[in-house]
């Protein structure tokens, strides 16, 4: 890598993005993945997701999408309302896909892609552009296995 390219990528802003996920495993995952890319500004139970995001303004908010008590697309039309913020959604449903997006998800990423893809989609979503990832999109039940 050349010394132009290094200072292209020191000097590159960072997105800032809030994760709100009930799994600290998954949180510290979720940092650990997008660790080059983004400046992760809070990671936060679901509960605590639209006071913070109202608070912080992040670009990116990242929330699973099924969580006990707390659904995605909650989060989305609680967050319209002081946003609207880019949302990309962690999901292991990928018939749910076309729903997460009509709910107004920039992003869906399946849980099984959040290497490949969580990047991407992040950047995307600061973007304004939809993505989503190849297994979140597939038919149900066609996503066991690949």
């Amino acid at each position: 890598m050349s010394s132009t390219e290094n200072k292209t990528e020191a000097t590159a802003p960072k997105h800032r993005v809030i994760v709100a996920d009930d799994d600290p495993s998954v949180q510290r995952a979720i940092e650990w993945i997008l660790r080059r890319s983004c400046e992760i500004v809070l990671k936060v139970a679901p509960a605590d997701l639209v006071e913070a995001a109202t608070a912080l303004q992040p670009d990116v908010v990242i929330t699973d999408a099924m969580m006990p008590a707390f659904f995605g697309s909650q989060a989305i039309h609680r967050l319209d309302a002081p946003g609207p913020f880019a949302v990309v959604l962690i999901s292991e449903e990928p018939h749910a896909c076309r729903q997460w997006i009509e709910h107004g998800a920039r992003c869906v990423v399946h849980t099984m892609d959040l290497d490949s893809d969580l990047a991407t989609a992040v950047e995307a979503a600061a973007n304004g552009s939809i993505f989503i990832s190849r297994r979140a999109f597939a038919p149900y039940g066609e996503s066991k296995g690949h």
